[in-house]
Parts: structure tokens; sequence; C-alpha cells
């Protein structure tokens, strides 16, 4: 089968994410929490202790790093082992090689990050048929009997998104770049497509250039040292993967540029992206809620297999611009339950 290499976006999202840097981490589905990765027989009277697979396209990304702890947060609120598993370098057939171990290890129920649909749906089936539970979260995979989907509302990213830049500009004609992980990923098309309809709304605007990172930082800085050489009336750029934020700022920076030259709205929480805010280099990054990413899928499966309680097919993690004025209170926005709705 050939190999895919692929992002995730938020992306939101991700986007959408830069994994340069990182050092590899084992993708074998074991947990330090959970040796045999199996459910346990409970005692009488003992609540039965399940096991739950999260599988990522990067299982050191930083985004995912989040979810993770969350994740882990959430096994112990609901008495499951958690079992953190994926890809070291975005790679479907290991994504699809960790589905199938889990499926072989009897997990009682199954989060994935389906950032590669077509590749991962043969997969997925095969766990629903086998009877676990499966969530998709951040990229769904249509066409699989799954519990639920969370992720972003891509129509309502590029509204708030588009108002956050419009309103940054100050009455200026925008000049947009646009920076995708790939030309195909379903959330950035979906996204820039609202973007331009509330751009036309708004009245006249110039979209210039989309590139595509690949998910990767060292290919973002490059795509907009040209672009910004290439077209030096840009005063607009999305981004929407993770890396292309922090990329921006960093071409920003050498460059003499600040937020108040190009209003730069990226997406997820990566600290150089949050470092950025707080310099003045990148104007917002909107949120993903990547904590609820990481628990509250493996509270629905904990519900669904003890009382048979179903979550929603389709559910919104909310998105809000991350700015200066909240950079540093932000996080009890997304870890508020309350809001999760």
């Amino acid at each position: 089968m050939k190999k895919l290499v692929f992002l995730l976006i938020a992306a939101l999202c991700l986007g959408l994410f830069a994994a340069c840097g990182e050092a590899p981490q084992s993708s074998s589905p074991v947990s330090p929490s959970a040796p045999d990765a199996v459910s346990q027989t409970p005692q009488s009277g003992e609540e039965e202790r399940l096991s739950i697979m999260y599988v990522v396209p990067s299982v050191a990304h930083p985004t995912f790093l989040t979810a993770k702890e969350a994740f882990e947060r959430a096994a112990q609120d609901f008495n499951f082992d958690p079992i953190w598993a994926g890809s070291s370098s975005f790679d479907a057939n290991e994504m699809v090689k960790q589905i199938e171990l889990g499926i072989a290890e009897k997990v009682d129920g199954m989060i994935v990050m389906a950032a590669a649909p077509d590749a991962l749906r043969p997969a997925l089936q095969k766990a629903a048929d086998a009877g676990i539970p499966v969530v998709t979260v951040i990229a769904d995979c249509k066409d699989v009997d799954k519990l639920a989907y969370l992720g972003l509302n891509n129509q309502n990213y590029g509204v708030q998104a588009a108002a956050e830049a419009i309103k940054a500009l100050n009455g200026k004609k925008p000049v947009i770049a646009c920076m995708v992980p790939t030309y195909e990923n379903t959330s950035g098309i979906e996204i820039n497509e609202s973007l331009k309809a509330e751009f036309e709304k708004n009245g006249e605007y110039e979209w210039v250039t989309t590139v595509e990172s690949k998910s990767d930082m060292v290919t973002a800085v490059s795509l907009w040292e040209d672009v910004f050489t290439t077209y030096p009336e840009v005063n607009v750029v999305f981004s929407i993967g993770s890396e292309g934020g922090p990329a921006a700022a960093t071409v920003m920076k050498e460059k003499g540029l600040t937020s108040d030259d190009i209003v730069v709205v990226g997406i997820s929480d990566l600290e150089e992206s949050l470092d950025a805010i707080r310099d003045g280099y990148i104007h917002a990054t909107m949120s993903e809620n990547i904590p609820r990413i990481g628990y509250q899928p493996a509270e629905w499966i904990c519900n669904y297999i003890r009382t048979g309680e179903k979550p929603a097919e389709i559910n919104d993690t909310g998105t809000f611009p991350i700015t200066k004025e909240n950079v540093d209170s932000y996080r009890d926005i997304e870890k508020d339950s309350s809001n999760w709705k």
C-alpha cells in the first residue's frame, strides 16, 4: 500500500500541525498505565475498568500532547486504561496498523483523529463491526458507523476568523494570503470557502495566493518568505495549520514587520503562537479546544458502554480568537465543561 504522509487542522485544524524538531516516540499501543491494554474483569461490586485507545497522526506533536494530558485526566475520572497510539511521522498506514492492533487487543473504545479518512475508513468500520464504539475528532471519517464526531464547525470558524481580521484592518482593503496543510485538506477547503464568503459580504478584497505547507515548519517559513517578497501588498494572513502562524511571525520579525503591518490569524495554541501574540507578531490564533477533544470523547465512550447513553452524532468544539486580551486566560474558557455543548 502506498505510504501516505499527511496532516492533521486544525484546524480547528489543524490543520494543521508542525512536527519539526520532535523526538520520535514509540507508536506501539501500550500505555505506561495500561501494560496489558485490555479490559480487566471487575471484582464483585466494582465498576468494570475499561481500555480506550486514542489514535493520532503524530504521537509527539505538541497539540496532540495537550489532548493526551486531558485524555489521561479522563482516565482517572472514568476508570479506564488510556492507550496513546498512532504514527510518529504522519503516516496513515501506521495509524491503520495501530487501529488493527487495538481491534485485536479488544479495546473497549477508540478515539481517532481521521486525518486521512479514505485510508482509515476500512479499519474504522472494522472496529465498529467488532462492537468497539468509535469517536472521530478534529477530522471526521464519513460513512463509518461511529458513535460520534467532535471537531470544529468550519463555517463558523471562517465567520469568526474573517470578522477578527476585518476588525483589525480598521477599514483597509484586505489583501489576503492563506496557508493550508495540503490543497486536498477538506477542512482547509471548507474554511477558505467560508472566509471568502465573509469577505465578499464585507466589500472589496483581494485573495492573492493559497500555499500548502505539508505541515512542515521549515517549508512554511520558506513559503512565507516567498509570499511576502512576491506580494508585498499582503496585509492579511490566514493559516489553517498550526505551523503557519509561528512561521509567518518568524519571517515578519526578520523583515521588521508586526501585526500592525500584517494581520496574522492562525489556528491552535502552540506556545510559539502564544508568544508571537504577546510579542505583537500574530494578531490572533483560533482556539480548537484541544483539552475538550482529549477528554470528552472518552467520557462519551464510558457512558455509552456503562449506561447506553449516546452523545449527538456531530458535535462542535466551538472556537474563539485567542488575542492579547485573553492569551493568559483562554484556557479557563476551554476547560470550563459548562461550555461543552
